[in-house]
């Protein structure tokens, strides 16, 4: 499966978004037991050197800010493309080639984690994941640029 094609003389990229399935977390009385990370389905084509949102929130939606978040490209956990930890986004460890492009767009109070792109280029094409940890439990799902 192609991940780029031309159209109309311009390079456009594919990102694939995959559905998350739920985990039983133990959190805080005003959290809920149980939570769901939702993700839109299918491909995101997005052109060369524009934005993209990787929409990834809470269901049922509440407060991320006190969660890791963590995005990374299938296979790179280590090497994340954004982590959000101790109520910031961090510097270290994540992959230079995001640096300066990536942002949460969606309002952690609200629940939302979605991940911005900036600068899109053919080698951000592929598989995303958005995981969120509390308490060393872990939830994830993945979508693909």
């Amino acid at each position: 499966e192609k991940e780029t094609i031309e159209i109309g003389g311009i390079y456009r990229v594919w990102l694939r978004l995959m559905t998350l399935t739920a985990l039983t977390v133990l959190m805080a009385a005003q959290r809920p037991e149980v939570f769901t990370l939702m993700v839109h389905h299918g491909l995101i084509l997005t052109a060369l050197n524009s934005s993209v949102s990787l929409a990834c929130e809470l269901s049922p939606l509440f407060n991320a800010e006190p969660l890791e978040v963590r995005w990374y490209r299938s296979g790179d956990f280590d090497k994340p493309a954004l982590l959000y930890k101790d109520h910031k986004i961090q510097e270290a460890p994540v992959d230079p080639r995001y640096k300066g492009r990536v942002s949460l767009t969606g309002g952690l109070e609200r629940g939302n984690v979605s991940l911005t792109l900036e600068r899109v280029t053919l080698a951000d094409g592929g598989e995303y994941v958005c995981r969120e940890v509390l308490n060393r439990c872990g939830q994830s799902g993945c979508g693909s640029l």
